[in-house]
């Protein structure tokens, strides 16, 4: 396993480049030295992000873990990805539902804490149907961007990746030789 002094890519300097390096690097330069091709670890983390913005609560490590499986992607760098984007998802959950009220129609909902309570209150089963239908209409919005996420992703990831591997490659040649 690499140090965090031993390669080239750890131009980051002090105690959060280190971290930095030590959390996200230096896997990623483990899964290169394992074989992992950039392209493969671009997909994995392109869409783990995607699928970690997902805009209901608690399925995307579901989600996550079936697409490795089925994709033979690894588990641990896109569950890792899921759980780094977790900011992300809750700060899209809202702009999902917005998109999705103006793609596919409807009352728009109300979400400050006064009306939400006020609604529970006033109608509980009312409330809980509401939020249904907003939460299918953000999963629709979510369909709709997380391909475009993907490819956004993966088209500024896998040249890095590619440049990354070539300086492992080069490392180990020189250990090598």
């Amino acid at each position: 396993m690499l140090e965090s002094g031993d390669h080239p890519a750890q131009g980051i300097r002090g105690r959060a480049g280190n971290a930095l390096y030590r959390r996200i690097v230096r896997p990623i330069v483990n899964l290169l030295t394992q074989g992992i091709t950039p392209e493969r670890i671009g997909f994995c983390i392109a869409l783990g992000f995607a699928i970690a913005v997902f805009p209901i609560l608690g399925v995307a490590t579901l989600l996550c873990t079936l697409a490795a499986a089925l994709l033979r992607l690894n588990l641990p760098l896109i569950q890792g990805v899921n759980y780094a984007a977790t900011p992300a998802q809750l700060s899209l959950i809202l702009p999902y539902i917005r998109l999705g009220e103006r793609l596919f129609g409807g009352e728009r909902m109300p979400f400050s804490l006064a009306e939400l309570f006020q609604r529970f209150e006033a109608d509980w089963t009312g409330f809980f149907s509401d939020f249904w239908v907003a939460g299918l209409k953000a999963f629709g919005a979510w369909l709709l961007t997380a391909p475009l996420i993907v490819v956004a992703i993966y088209l500024a990831l896998v040249p890095m990746l590619r440049r990354l591997s070539r300086g492992v490659q080069t490392e180990q040649q020189g250990i090598a030789g």
